[in-house]
């Protein structure tokens, strides 16, 4: 599998399974993201920065704390490119990623 990437002419559960390497954890983000219909598009924005597998479960759990409005917005930072794809691999590879985003700040 290594570095398969999506492609449009993928089923749903090819999807699942390039995404989530393997790892049940990516497994159940992804069910979760697809209860959205707009979600493909994230999944998209996540194979586009090899966010898969481990770091994607990674991304959510240690990021995220495991709250799906905290990971669909830092996905929205991510895309916006507010990190380079060094930053954040170099955060998913660490033992315990750090969130991105911190939502103690009130704007």
């Amino acid at each position: 599998m290594g570095n398969e990437k999506i492609t449009a002419n993928m089923t749903i559960m090819d999807m699942i399974v390039v995404m989530s390497e393997g790892n049940p954890g990516a497994i159940s983000v992804i069910a979760q993201m697809m209860q959205d219909p707009h979600s493909i598009l994230d999944i998209i924005l996540c194979d586009s920065l090899d966010i898969r597998g481990s770091k994607l479960y990674m991304l959510y759990n240690d990021c995220c704390g495991r709250n799906i409005a905290v990971f669909n917005r830092t996905l929205k930072m991510l895309k916006a490119g507010v990190f380079t794809m060094e930053q954040i691999h170099s955060n998913l590879e660490l033992i315990r990623a750090i969130p991105f985003i911190d939502d103690t700040i009130i704007i």
